[in-house]
This record gives C-alpha cells, structure tokens and sequence, in this order.
C-alpha cells in the first residue's frame, strides 16, 4: 500500500456500494473519501466516495439486449 492506500477489487452482485462501504469501514479499510463510514484519514478533502466500476454488465431495460462496458485502469485514473 502506498501512503496507507491499497486498491482492491470486489465484485458487487446486486450492483449496490453501501453493503462494501460499511464492510470495508468495520475492518478499518475504509473506501477513499467516503463521508458517511470514512474517517479523517480517509478522506484527504474528498467530499464524496472514490468508487470506480471497471466492468458493467446488465440487460437493456427495453431491449434486453444484454450489454457490457468495461474501462482500462487508466481511464479510471
């Protein structure tokens, strides 16, 4: 980890953060910039969460063509 920062990857199946978000705050690993179950530490001025998907998948809601997106770590950055 570099200045106390690691990244991690998880896979949400339900498509919901805030089940990650307390996870990750009762081990002490708060998400980055989290308000709500961050600490000071964690936040270095960030007034919202740093949450970045990588690959989404889902069915169109009028198609139901089924749809992925993804993003290169890079772009995330």
């Amino acid at each position: 980890s570099a200045n106390g920062l690691s990244l991690v990857e998880c896979e949400l199946i339900t498509g919901r953060t805030h089940q990650l978000r307390v996870h990750c705050s009762h081990i002490g690993c708060p998400i980055l910039g989290d308000p709500q179950y961050g600490n000071e530490e964690s936040r270095f001025g960030l007034e919202s969460q740093m949450l970045c998907a990588k690959k989404l998948e889902f069915d169109h809601p009028i198609t139901g063509q089924q749809l992925i997106l993804e993003s290169t770590m890079e772009a995330m950055l």
